[in-house]
């Protein structure tokens, strides 16, 4: 009957492991090449692993030949895809860092001011944690990494293991606690009455209300979290001023989004807004509340608003605004409103719409982050604009009319805003040559940092699409509204309409992160229109 290598090499490794333990444990694992004889700092002298195979998230077969025979007790670092340092606990199955039985430390790393100390380093294997060992040495350096003395294991298969510990950058961003597991890690609370939020990474407690808007963002606390403590004595770090009100039940806490001490954070993904409720630096009261350090309330608090998305939502005639809601985390509000003239007084009404336009004549349009035109933290960027026969931003049949931030219309002009949280731009009416009777137009919309010169927003027209793929940005945002209608008439002073898709125009509405477009329609009565139904293809 067939067996296969792997099986076999299980069997006998099953067999052989406790006679090579045997044979390999009497050797010197206080080796000749030890600190003092060497008398030179491992921290300055060391080899580096840096194998990917090593890594304790890569699996094999059992098939894998690689083994750590050839070492005979230098100074290692582990670095690059095999990780920074040796996993602490025990691998999440055996047949993982290229070997049978993956090698992992039994113990704490030490401190820089422990200098070297012994620790035991196990084998994993067939269920067994440490079924044979080696004593090593480590030392943690002062840059920030540790180096290790490891002796020959003396046979095949073991390989000591390396880890990336992800809790090193930023705490793994949790809000507490960081817990780095073989190939991952987790965020934890250090107090049984706090939990994990649903993003993972921030503890909170039952009962905590945090509610972010497009302008600021506000959090409710049960009377009975903070203990007995005046609730006089909480205010936003680090202005005093920005105090706490309370109606008996729930204290409240209340900022704007670029008030009391407000941090501002850009990802590739998401603009966050940081601030920590905290006490008086004088209150030095022992509290009862479950959120508490050292008798000084301690509150980190969040808004996250994504940056790009894509989604679809049914339009009305003039709902030239759309606000959405991301992980029940914050609210981000970008609109697009039309005007009659360039010098972009006052925009169309409610009452105006739908608006009926003659074929060529001009569409104004400004796009701003609604609520963030003042602070100058924010800027928008319609990145991509293509005009389509339907709601499908994807339909075969399209018109781009800019692309990477480049019109690719004649008749698409941009024109001077007053601050980064605003962009206006313009086009000529049009209808596709075939006749259809609507036409949209779909916008992308990016919101970047305004202070960062090299923003995708700041980079504005990126003809090179390399430029444009080294920006870490993904996901959309759509809506279409409208509807705008044209009739038969041409605007005076313009020519004839000559190319396949007649020079742009349309109306581009409103969005939040990808902005878009509007009904054109044709037909001598009155038209009907109907809500398209909202979904979200993200």
């Amino acid at each position: 009957r067939h067996i296969s290598k792997a099986y076999f090499k299980t069997i006998i490794f099953s067999l052989c492991y406790p006679l090579v333990g045997i044979l390999f444990s009497s050797e010197a694992e206080g080796n000749p090449h030890t600190l003092n004889e060497r008398n030179v700092d491992p921290c300055n002298n060391y080899q580096t692993l840096s194998e990917t195979w090593r890594n304790v998230n890569q699996q094999n077969d059992g098939n894998s030949n690689q083994c750590d025979r050839h070492m005979n007790g230098e100074w290692y670092r582990f670095g690059g895809a095999a990780g920074d340092r040796m996993p602490i606990q025990r691998p999440p199955s055996d047949y993982r860092c290229g070997a049978d039985a993956p090698m992992w430390l039994n113990g704490a790393h030490p401190s820089v001011a422990d200098g070297v100390v012994s620790r035991q380093a196990c084998a994993y294997f067939m269920n067994n944690p440490c079924s044979m060992s080696k004593t090593i040495q480590v030392k943690a350096c002062s840059g920030g990494f540790y180096v290790y003395q490891l002796p020959s294991i003396g046979g095949c298969s073991y390989v000591y293991c390396g880890d990336i510990d992800e809790c090193m950058t930023n705490s793994g961003g949790c809000s507490h606690q960081c817990v780095n597991t073989p190939g991952s890690y987790h965020c934890a609370c250090p107090d049984d009455e706090l939990a994990l939020g649903p993003d993972g990474h921030f503890c909170t407690v039952h009962g905590v209300a945090v509610d972010c808007t497009n302008e600021y963002m506000q959090v409710e606390l049960p009377r009975d979290t903070v203990g007995n403590l005046d609730s006089r004595h909480l205010h936003w770090e680090p202005d005093q001023r920005c105090g706490a009100t309370s109606n008996g039940t729930h204290i409240r806490l209340r900022t704007g989004l670029y008030d009391c001490g407000t941090q501002v954070e850009f990802t590739p993904d998401d603009v966050i807004f940081s601030n920590r409720i905290v006490t008086h630096g004088n209150y030095t009261a022992m509290l009862d509340g479950v959120i508490t350090r050292g008798g000084d309330v301690d509150i980190p608090v969040r808004c996250v608003y994504p940056r790009k998305e894509l989604v679809h939502i049914s339009f009305q005639p003039a709902v030239r605004t759309l606000n959405f809601t991301e992980r029940g985390v914050g609210a981000l509000t970008l609109r697009l409103d039309a005007f009659p003239t360039q010098q972009f007084l006052q925009p169309y009404e409610e009452a105006d719409f739908p608006l009926s336009m003659a074929l060529r004549s001009d569409m104004f349009l400004q796009l701003q982050a609604e609520g963030h035109q003042q602070d100058g933290e924010l800027s928008v960027l319609a990145e991509t604009c293509m005009a389509t026969p339907s709601m499908n931003p994807n339909d075969q049949q399209q018109y781009v009319l800019v692309e990477n931030g480049c019109p690719k219309d004649a008749t698409f002009h941009s024109f001077s805003s007053p601050n980064p949280a605003v962009q206006r731009f313009g086009f000529q009416v049009f209808r596709f040559v075939d006749d259809q009777p609507v036409v949209y137009v779909h916008c992308e919309v990016v919101v970047c940092n305004a202070s960062d010169p090299t923003s995708r927003c700041a980079q504005g027209c990126v003809n090179n699409a390399r430029s444009k793929r080294a920006l870490p940005m993904t996901g959309r945002h759509f809506i279409s509204q409208g509807p705008l209608l044209y009739h038969g008439k041409v605007e005076k002073g313009r020519g004839p309409v000559t190319s396949g898709l007649l020079a742009v125009g349309g109306f581009l509405c409103g969005v939040l992160l990808m902005a878009v477009g509007v009904a054109i329609r044709r037909r001598q009565q009155r038209p009907l229109y109907r809500a398209v139904p909202t979904t979200d293809s993200e």
